[in-house]
This record gives C-alpha cells, structure tokens and sequence, in this order.
C-alpha cells in the first residue's frame, strides 16, 4: 500500500516517506511529543514496525489496518517511554510478533513527567545489543547503543538507505529531556558523539521532521549542553543556590508545561557535574542547596 498525507485513517495520518518506508503519526501532539508520535513501518512486507508508539486505541486501529496489507515480523523500540513503547505488549499480542528492545529494569521517575515516564506493562520479549543486525525482507538495521535519554536507549541504522532512526537521543525541533537517574547528560554527549559516524545518513527522530544535516545539528545539542553547564557554574559561581532558584535563574519564565522537564533537565545537569567533582551539595543550607567545589 501506498500513503501520501491525503491518507486518513479517521485517526492517524499515514504517510509513505522513503523508499520501504511508511509514517504513522499518532494523534498524541504535546509539548513534549511535538506533533505525535511516528511509527515507522519498514520493508515491502511491512516487516518492521519501529516505535509501535502510545497506548490509544486510534492509533492501534491505525496501525493493524495498514499492517493487515502485510507480513509484520518485528516489533522495534528505541527505549521505554509510554509514549514510544506504551502500544508494545497490546500491539505483539495481536499480531503475534515480538517485541525487541534493549534490556533494562524498571526504572522510577516522576509521574508528572506525563510521556517522558516508562509504559506500563511493557516486557520486551528479545534483548537487544549494541551491533546486532536485524534483517527482514527488503530491510536491515543494525543497533547502536545510545544511552543518555534513558539509560535504555538504542538507534536503529539502516545502512542500505542511509537511514538513522534516533528515536528521542536526537530530535529536529527540542533538545531532549534527561530526567536523572535513569538520564545521564554525560552519557547523552558520549551517545551523540557515537553518531557522528553517519554524516551522510538521513536521521529520522520519533518526533518532529527528518534531520538532514546531521552534523551540524548534533554540533549544536552538544553545545546546548555545555551552554546550560556554563550557566550552572556561573551562577554558583556567586555562592550557594537551592534547585528552585537556579531554575528561576537559568530557565527565567518558561513555559508552565515545561517546568517539570525543565527541572529535571537541571537536575540531570547538577547531576552531570557532581560526577566530575565541579559541583557538591550543601546539607547545611535549609533547604539542601548546591555550590562549587
């Protein structure tokens, strides 16, 4: 089957964007998800579906009529999150095909977080690792760890069509959230860094638009990043501050819907920093407050 974005399901937009290479975008748009999230379904057969996406049941609808056209025969997550992996389990029981993913405990982190909190009920049936080759007819992907996101993050590359799909590590319109323990901003950077060996692919996030100039744009997250440690330091650099106010400083008056990720992100980035000994916390400031080492 062929889509174009005239293509409407009553509940989801399919789109065919590459070759052997479909879009479904759920319904699901946010400030945290952009527009929606997009699962992709790869091969002639539709053999691949990448990021099955949220728990809803348009979205289920959606992806069961397109793959009723086809021979499903993997079911591929870049990392735990609801909003990626929430239609996993539901989605493998009714078409009988596994799910595969990189391993990992559960993980606690806080509910208010909305899609950025681990889908519920999901147990991948097949571990995946950094290297291993998945291959179906009329594609192949290959696995590379990329932890940073979520400690259980992993890129799928498509070396036949220079494709990268980067699920959240890399997105067109946002930076990513990192919401510690499970986020690390240090293993994020070293993730990055990772897929600079693809300069000439197309990288494909789960949201927002596919990103070109790969290089260029990861050149500019990794300095985002160092951008916001900058701040940190030099805001310490006067004395002590509690995390409400470095939020209150570094963030100024963000958007209302953005304060929790904002503020996890900052704490990640304290986090970041106590690692290589630049920032300790102060039990004596009431409340608990941070300063230079």
């Amino acid at each position: 089957m062929k889509f174009n974005r005239e293509h409407v399901f009553d509940y989801a937009v399919a789109e065919n964007v590459g070759p052997g290479l479909v879009r479904v975008t759920a319904r699901n748009p946010s400030a945290m998800t952009f527009h929606g999230t997009g699962t992709y379904v790869l091969g002639a057969d539709h053999g691949a579906i990448l990021d099955p996406g949220p728990r809803m049941d348009e979205h289920f609808n959606a992806l069961t009529t397109l793959l009723s056209g086809g021979n499903p025969s993997h079911i591929l997550v870049t990392h735990r999150h609801q909003d990626h992996a929430g239609l996993a389990s539901t989605l493998s029981q009714a078409i009988g095909v596994p799910v595969a993913a990189c391993g990992g405990g559960d993980v606690v982190v806080d509910e208010g977080l909305g899609s950025e909190t681990p889908a519920r009920d999901y147990h991948p049936d097949i571990g995946l690792f950094d290297g291993d080759v998945i291959e179906g007819r009329d594609f192949r992907l290959e696995v590379v760890y990329t932890p940073g996101h979520t400690s259980d993050h992993v890129c799928f590359v498509d070396p036949d069509h220079r494709r990268v799909f980067c699920g959240d590590h890399i997105m067109a319109w946002s930076t990513s959230v990192i919401v510690p323990p499970d986020g690390h901003v240090g293993h994020y950077l070293d993730s990055l860094e990772r897929l600079l060996a693809y300069p000439d692919h197309v990288f494909w996030p789960t949201h927002g638009p596919p990103i070109r100039e790969p290089v260029r744009w990861i050149g500019e997250l990794i300095e985002h990043r160092h951008w916001r440690e900058r701040q940190l330091l030099d805001e310490l650099s006067a004395g002590p501050a509690t995390a409400d106010k470095l939020l209150q400083r570094i963030y100024g008056d963000i958007d209302p819907r953005l304060a929790r990720a904002a503020r996890a992100s900052l704490m990640a980035g304290i986090a970041w920093a106590m690692d290589r000994n630049l920032v300790e916390r102060d039990d004596d400031h009431e409340p608990p407050a941070y300063r230079l080492s």
